[in-house]
């Protein structure tokens, strides 16, 4: 990363995902390991599969309830086999908030394990080339999202939600097309710096799409305050929705990032 780069969307900070409730409800996949790391597993309905791969970039929470049942939603909607990564190996934020001595240097951990899991994945998963691979993250996940659609990516097309930890190369350099899912009242990623990524991708002539959601804040997309409140469940299921929806278009169509 350029030490030049300029931020355009904030680090993970008190303003992020780690407010909010746990979700109800049994996750219906498996978690096994891959590269020595937990590793859920979502698998869409019977005779549903399209033989296409989704991976899933958590938020700041890492594995939780809510980050299981995203992944089971996901396998319904797109068809498609959905796979995640614990890349906080095991660690809690929901005990750490209540027990702030430990400081686990989390980013470290999960930049360092990610790409070989990521590798191992595509060779396990990817039926010899015959597979098809998108992937999409929320806050924390969202930079290995890019990752993933740079000429580094294994990745067809990608998306996330109120995303965190990014610069203006991790817009510039996109190769494969991009839905972004935001909320109008995001502290870490502000109208300014949302204006300015949309140019970024107009000049640079990026196949993209913007979800906008007014009077929604950062985290809305996996556990912000109460679902009892009719407009957050609505938000975060049309978010998920949609999601699904354009991953699927370009996993089916294989369409190139230039062709909108």
């Amino acid at each position: 990363m350029s030490t030049d780069a300029q931020v355009l969307a904030k680090p993970t900070s008190s303003l992020c995902c780690l407010n909010g409730s746990i979700h109800e409800g049994q996750p219906k996949g498996e978690i096994l390991s891959i590269e020595g790391v937990d590793s859920y597993i979502a698998k869409p309905g019977d005779g549903k599969d399209s033989g296409n791969i989704i991976i899933y970039s958590p938020d700041v929470n890492g594995f939780y309830n809510n980050a299981f049942l995203i992944m089971d939603v996901m396998a319904e909607l797109s068809e498609c086999l959905v796979l995640g990564i614990d890349y906080f190996k095991g660690f809690d934020p929901w005990k750490w908030q209540q027990d702030h001595t430990d400081n686990p240097s989390q980013d470290a951990v999960s930049i360092e394990i990610t790409p070989k899991w990521m590798k191992t994945v595509h060779s396990k998963y990817g039926r010899k080339g015959q597979a098809k691979f998108a992937c999409f993250g929320y806050c924390w996940g969202a930079p290995f999202v890019c990752d993933q659609l740079s000429e580094r990516g294994i990745c067809v097309a990608r998306a996330f939600a109120h995303h965190a930890n990014l610069n203006d190369a991790n817009f510039s350099d996109l190769t494969k097309p991009l839905l972004m899912s935001l909320a109008q009242k995001d502290a870490v990623f502000k109208r300014d710096q949302r204006n300015e990524v949309v140019k970024i991708m107009e000049d640079c002539d990026k196949t993209f799409h913007v979800q906008l959601f007014s009077k929604i804040s950062h985290g809305f997309a996996v556990q912000i305050g109460s679902l009892l409140i009719s407009v957050r469940r609505w938000v975060k299921e049309k978010s998920l929705q949609a999601i699904g929806q354009r991953l699927s278009y370009y996993l089916a169509e294989s369409i190139e990032s230039s062709v909108s």
